[in-house]
Formats: C-alpha cells, sequence, structure tokens
C-alpha cells in the first residue's frame, strides 16, 4: 500500500509540474533594427522601445519594453524583455522606438511596426503511460 501511495504521490508531483510548465505562456525575444540620423551630434543616450497589443496606442509609463544604451553607431538590439500572452493564443503586438539625449529629452515615436507572436502550446504528448513494478529485495 505504501508503494502504491508513493507513486501516485509521484505522478501527481509530475503531473502539477507539467501543468505549471504549460500553463505559462512563454518568453518571446525579437531583434529590432532602425536607422537614426546621426545621434553621436544629437547627444543621443539611449534608445527605448515600446510594445503594445493596440496599434497606435503608447503609454511611455507602462508600455516600456527596453532601454537599450547608445554605443557607437547601434541600430540593431535583440531584446530580452519579455511578451507573454495566454496560453493558445497568436498575438499581435506593435513596437515604436525613441530616441533620448544627455539631458533626458525623448523623441517622438518612430513608424510603428508589428509582429505576429505565437504563444500556442505544442501538441500533448500521446501514449503516456506509467508501470509500477518491484525492485528485487537484495
Amino acid at each position: 500500500m505504501k508503494l502504491r501511495n508513493f507513486f501516485i504521490a509521484t505522478i501527481i508531483m509530475w503531473v502539477m509540474v507539467l501543468a505549471c510548465t504549460f500553463a505559462h505562456a512563454g518568453d518571446k525575444n525579437l531583434t529590432f533594427q532602425w536607422d537614426h540620423d546621426d545621434p553621436v551630434a544629437q547627444d543621443v543616450v539611449e534608445f527605448r522601445i515600446y510594445a503594445s497589443m493596440a496599434s497606435g496606442v503608447y503609454d511611455k509609463a507602462n508600455d516600456l519594453l527596453e532601454t537599450i544604451p547608445f554605443t557607437g553607431e547601434q541600430t540593431e538590439y535583440t531584446g530580452s524583455g519579455v511578451l507573454t500572452s495566454q496560453q493558445g493564443m497568436t498575438v499581435r503586438w506593435y513596437f515604436v522606438v525613441t530616441a533620448v539625449d544627455s539631458e533626458g529629452n525623448e523623441s517622438g515615436f518612430s513608424n510603428e511596426v508589428f509582429e505576429d507572436i505565437d504563444f500556442e502550446a505544442p501538441v500533448s504528448p500521446v501514449n503516456f503511460t506509467v508501470r509500477v513494478g518491484v525492485q528485487p529485495s537484495q
């Protein structure tokens, strides 16, 4: 009976671990590219990328995805910011970038771009089985 309870508890634990894993929507990294007319002369110190699920609607306080310190002639960045959504959906995210100078002045938004990001879960495993075995005594 104890062995059976142990196996049932182990199976329940693994089912809970798998459920938590699949319930997480997922993280997506994106590579952004842009052009800027002479950022050094304009005293640019950073770029800011904003993300929204609504076209043309960006709240600077809540939609900031990445702050990128400007180094040299940088016009590309692979984001480590996290985009999430409910599992099982493909979501259209909209993005803009701004430039910020050393005084903290921020430019207006760039042109808007979008990407449809897949948060759909993989197909469920099939033919899952479990066996209870008795270990030989030594």
